[in-house]
């Protein structure tokens, strides 16, 4: 969380948004939720099964992934190295 809120800042968020449902209350969700479209992406990813392949199977969005692209391409402009996302981007990728 302190590493995204670093970055988020970089961005203009207000810094309570990371405490709230759209920050800790996502990561929770996202980490523990077996509704979490993203967790479902992640698990998947884990079992060896390629991103192009589960997007394709899904009939709704994961946005962390589409997210996961812009946070990489805004933590480079903001020469904000070490971004979590940045490792989950490669891992989506690989």
């Amino acid at each position: 969380m302190r590493n995204n809120g670093r970055f988020w800042h970089l961005t203009g968020a207000h810094p309570l948004t990371m405490g709230g449902l759209a920050g800790m209350g996502d990561l929770v969700l996202t980490c523990t939720g077996d509704l979490s479209r993203n967790r479902t992406v992640g698990l998947r990813i884990g079992r060896g099964e390629k991103l192009e392949d589960i997007t394709a199977s899904m009939k709704a969005v994961a946005e962390g992934v589409l997210t996961s692209r812009w946070v990489l391409n805004s933590s480079a402009t903001r020469k904000q190295a070490g971004c979590i996302v940045a490792a989950n981007h490669r891992m989506f990728t690989a």
